[in-house]
């Protein structure tokens, strides 16, 4: 039986005609998926599969999106692809100016920066609205990061606040229901901001995220409360301590069960941005718990003892913990004790640390680097010390 010869079809096609124009037909292709066909007298027909099953239960869903469809091909004098990106929020509305967001991204933003720091924002996203008005503009969020960010070299300290600046507009307008999610910046600016590669001063000291000492660790999480917030900060930091995670990825794990030996594992589904069209992989997590710990994190997860803190405001699990360690008067000590240093630190502090005790313990390079989600060439690039005095301890090992 054929499907255009249901009961429900011929009603569905008066319905059809009286929400559209008599040039609107929706057909089954021979995968039995609904199919609109559009014949305007004088234009080429169009075709678009509408992602809907020809089926009576369907057949609602896509009155109602063919409906859609038709107003803004009406209304817009777009073609029907350009209307379904629009109806699936797979496409910027036209209707939402770049450069009046601005204004009201100012309003917003002058509750909580000076004048000279709004002068910084406006420069940057200026010159990301040039971008957007050009023959071609961005059709992404990241894309119009990486062509706004081409100004400033990669790595630097001027690259790294533009990258901050532009993600807080993208992300204001995608609240305020002016852009679609595919605008949002990723959660870990870090590939995109890149590495400073220009040739250093003799004096220079480079402004990186040191390690913290494991010791410092244990004591930052005993100074916790052990109930409410305290509770659930100390267990994202310890799983990120234990683990090596960016702390974006704490919104990201599972537990998986390994065929081959019925074992039970972390795995962290994030898969990080790498460049203009790959990501990493999702991956296995391994433990490397501090000498004198046991914090039970696989089987505490699994039990359901351990609930995390939201993570999504802002800048997301990194602005959330950071907000938190700022108040605690141990944090405070430790980063005045590296401050005198000339060192800095940062929630990455923790990853930083389980690299380093990964090394220390002579760990091949690659085998840290796939723990962590990273390959070896960024991980020497971020740890200078995993080529230099590892180099020399892996070698006194073999030898003696």
């Amino acid at each position: 039986m054929s499907l255009t010869s249901h009961a429900w079809v011929k009603p569905f096609r008066a319905q059809l005609r009286s929400s559209t124009s008599s040039g609107w037909f929706v057909r089954p292709d021979r995968h039995g998926n609904a199919r609109l066909l559009v014949q305007i007298q004088g234009k080429k027909g169009q075709t678009l599969n509408l992602g809907h099953s020809f089926t009576k239960a369907e057949s609602g869903k896509i009155l109602i999106l063919c409906s859609r469809l038709f107003e803004l091909v009406k209304t817009r004098g777009i073609d029907i692809k350009t209307a379904f990106r629009l109806v699936n929020g797979n496409e910027l509305d036209q209707d939402s100016s770049w450069e009046s967001a601005l204004d009201g991204f100012k309003k917003r933003m002058a509750l909580n920066i000076s004048e000279k720091t709004w002068e910084d924002y406006e420069t940057v996203i200026n010159l990301a609205l040039g971008f957007m008005s050009s023959h071609r503009p961005a059709a992404s969020g990241i894309e119009l990061i990486e062509m706004t960010l081409s100004r400033w070299p990669a790595g630097t300290r001027r690259r790294k606040l533009a990258a901050q600046q532009l993600s807080r507009f993208l992300r204001y307008r995608i609240e305020m229901g002016q852009l679609t999610d595919n605008w949002g910046p990723p959660p870990d600016l870090t590939e995109l901001i890149g590495i400073d590669i220009r040739p250093k001063p003799k004096n220079y000291v480079p402004n990186k995220t040191t390690e913290l000492k494991d010791q410092e660790i244990v004591s930052l999480i005993n100074s916790f409360p052990d109930t409410g917030a305290g509770k659930e900060k100390a267990d994202a930091i310890c799983l990120i301590a234990e683990m090596g995670l960016r702390p974006h990825e704490l919104n990201f794990l599972s537990v998986k069960v390994d065929p081959s030996t019925g074992e039970k594992y972390f795995h962290c589904s994030y898969q990080k941005r790498a460049g203009a069209k790959h990501r990493t992989k999702s991956r296995r997590l391994y433990p490397f718990p501090i000498k004198g710990t046991n914090w039970n994190l696989l089987e505490r997860w699994q039990s359901g003892d351990i609930k995390l803190p939201s993570l999504s405001s802002g800048n997301g699990a990194a602005e959330c913990l950071m907000k938190y360690l700022k108040r605690r008067s141990y944090w405070k000590e430790l980063e005045a004790t590296y401050a005198a240093r000339g060192e800095n630190i940062a929630i990455y502090s923790l990853r930083n640390s389980y690299c380093l005790r990964c090394n220390k313990q002579g760990l091949p390079l690659a085998a840290v680097a796939d723990a962590m989600g990273n390959t070896p060439d960024v991980l020497m690039a971020k740890y200078t010390w995993a080529n230099e005095s590892s180099t020399a301890e892996a070698f006194q090992k073999i030898v003696a």
